[in-house]
């Protein structure tokens, strides 16, 4: 679906605004003096959602101590379930918060889950248990009839995929289809789970965060979802496994109406749906723009390997005017609108752009009299529209 270009000061404000309600953690709990009660029958877990039990939990593989992955495993059979007043084996609020994080980033089809609250039981100022509960925003067959229909759409979407791809193929594959299915809306319904993307078309980065990541974890990829913040505002973003590295994987800026820029000559209309910048970075990349929380001890992003520009021979190492011509040629020859490469650092960027913009080199490429384009210099990309 089409997009629209907004001016960087407007994508800040729609990034800032998009992603303010987060999960609610209640520090407090009420102290109950009184006898114990029962606990509170189980519910059956919901049959219609994806079996996620062969996914990497990499969350879970980050906790070191024993009784926190045993706690791990208590929340997340209570959240599977939509059970309440749960009996669990931790008694530091500390611990739970920590722990319910990392059953969350893990878990993609918790869609239904906004929350938790837990009980202290006390006799004579003396513990007696600790109560979980988590908060929920449908009913046991609503969200398993959400589910169902979820599971459906990404079905489809799967199977559209092209064969014989590799994890960086299936991963570039699912950022596109997620970004071309959803538009970013402050307003978007349910925006802060996957039910946006897949059922409503509009969301915010949560819900594009959720939707990536459950589409990774069916065809098999390893992918976390991130918690950080952007300008000081919260934000969410992925990290997924490709060939044994991990990766930054941004959907939500993805949309190349919030990240690609100005454009600098007025007959650039035809803007490209999907930005690459934030496909396959690594944290030092990502560093320039996000800052990741420490709420987890998150994956290492060290590798530049499945980076998008350098697998697509978009990476321009030097000012060599023979690679950038062949890479503009190629790109008209396989009828792109637009093409965009990325310098490897600074003084690459800055040569590049003497040379094709300043001494107009790129319309004796193009066989142009005059060539739209966009520039990021913070991103060392250089977007050129096709004559």
């Amino acid at each position: 679906m089409g997009k629209k270009l907004f001016l960087p000061v407007v994508i800040l404000i729609l990034f800032c605004t998009g992603c303010a309600g987060n999960i609610s953690i209640p520090k407090q709990q009420p102290e109950i003096d009184t006898k114990e009660p029962e606990q509170a029958a189980a519910v059956t877990p919901n049959t219609g959602f994806a079996d996620m039990a062969g996914t990497d939990l990499t969350a879970y593989q980050t906790l070191d101590a024993p009784e926190d992955k045993v706690l791990y495993r208590e929340i997340a059979e209570i959240l599977g379930c939509m059970q309440t007043e749960c009996e669990i084996s931790a008694w530091e609020e500390e611990q739970i918060s920590r722990v319910f994080a990392c059953v969350m980033a893990d878990h993609p089809e918790f869609f239904y889950v906004d929350g938790y609250r837990t009980q202290i039981y006390r006799i004579r100022d003396e513990v007696q248990k600790i109560t979980f509960s988590g908060t929920y925003t449908l009913s046991a067959d609503e969200a398993e009839q959400k589910a169902a229909l979820m599971d459906q759409i990404a079905g489809e979407w799967i199977l559209q995929m092209p064969t014989g791809l590799d994890d960086y193929g299936k991963v570039k594959y699912l950022y596109e289809t997620v970004i071309s299915a959803a538009e970013y809306d402050i307003d978007a319904l349910q925006g802060q789970n996957m039910q946006s993307v897949f059922l409503y078309g509009k969301s915010v980065c949560q819900g594009y965060t959720r939707a990536f990541q459950y589409l990774c974890h069916l065809t098999g990829i390893p992918c976390i979802s991130v918690s950080g913040t952007v300008n000081g505002q919260p934000h969410a973003w992925a990290m997924v496994c490709t060939d044994k590295e991990w990766y930054h994987v941004d959907p939500t800026w993805g949309d190349a109406a919030f990240a690609l820029g100005v454009t600098q000559e007025p007959a650039a209309t035809s803007l490209a749906a999907v930005n690459y910048d934030y496909l396959c970075v690594s944290d030092t990349q990502i560093a320039d723009t996000h800052l990741i929380s420490d709420a987890i001890e998150w994956p290492v992003c060290d590798s530049v390997a499945n980076n998008y520009y350098r697998r697509e021979g978009l990476y321009v190492e030097s000012a060599d005017t023979e690679q950038i011509k062949e890479i503009l040629t190629a790109a008209r020859e396989k009828g792109m609108e637009s093409v965009t490469f990325q310098c490897a650092d600074a003084s690459v960027y800055q040569d590049v752009y003497d040379i094709l913009l300043n001494k107009q080199q790129v319309l004796k490429i193009l066989s142009a009299d005059r060539v739209s384009y966009a520039e990021s210099a913070e991103k060392k990309t250089l977007t050129f529209w096709l004559p």
